[in-house]
């Protein structure tokens, strides 16, 4: 099985005022909601962060962001992710997606497998999704030199590479309906408590 899994954890979670992944949405953690969906389709799954005594479970491998590129933001979460991978494809997803889906993120492998793309990545309401994308490790050498010259965004990386763009186009209906909820991230308070709406939906228990 040539995948790998990233959970990048990484950010300073400044407008939530505390750590995302830590939350709890229903009986689990958002942490603890993506390893166990995401676990389905990769053994090989771990974290970025730089505090790893934020994630204690003795299963979920955690690696800090590589000294030179400390402070450069989610591309040096990536690298870090690339180099750390025991697969040559990669997921990267982030930390406040709580409904991440483990069918979407094998329609993303799947697209990758046996393929020259280098980055498959969805492209949903007018712009793309770097933080749920599968990336291959043969793009190390134009990540690093990204990063060595301070360009810092994922657009410049992208502008780089050999991208599958993914679009509901792409996708069967059923899976193609459920894009708003697993590319929904949480930053705020109020995103948050949408979060929490929606697995009482899902509970088929009232919102509040």
């Amino acid at each position: 099985m040539n995948k790998s899994v990233c959970i990048l954890a990484g950010g300073k979670s400044s407008r939530m005022g505390q750590n995302k992944s830590l939350l709890s949405i229903g009986e689990n953690t958002v942490m603890e909601r993506i390893v166990e969906e995401l676990s389905h389709i990769s053994k090989d799954i771990f974290v970025i962060s730089n505090d790893s005594l934020l994630y204690e479970d003795p299963q979920l491998r955690c690696y800090p962001d590589i000294p030179e590129y400390q402070g450069k933001g989610p591309l040096a979460g990536l690298l870090t992710g690339l180099i750390e991978a025991n697969r040559e494809m990669v997921l990267l997803t982030a930390c406040d997606m709580p409904f991440v889906s483990k069918e979407f993120a094998l329609e993303l492998f799947e697209m990758m497998e046996n393929s020259q793309w280098d980055v498959c990545l969805p492209y949903f309401q007018g712009r793309s999704h770097p933080l749920f994308a599968v990336y291959h490790t043969r793009i190390l050498h134009e990540l690093r030199n990204c990063l060595t010259q301070d360009e810092l965004s994922f657009k410049s990386l992208l502008q780089k590479l050999r991208v599958k763009t993914v679009t509901e186009k792409d996708l069967s209906k059923d899976l193609a309906k459920q894009l708003p909820t697993i590319l929904f991230n949480m930053n705020t308070p109020d995103e948050y408590r949408k979060a929490k709406e929606i697995i009482h939906v899902q509970n088929n228990q009232k919102p509040y």
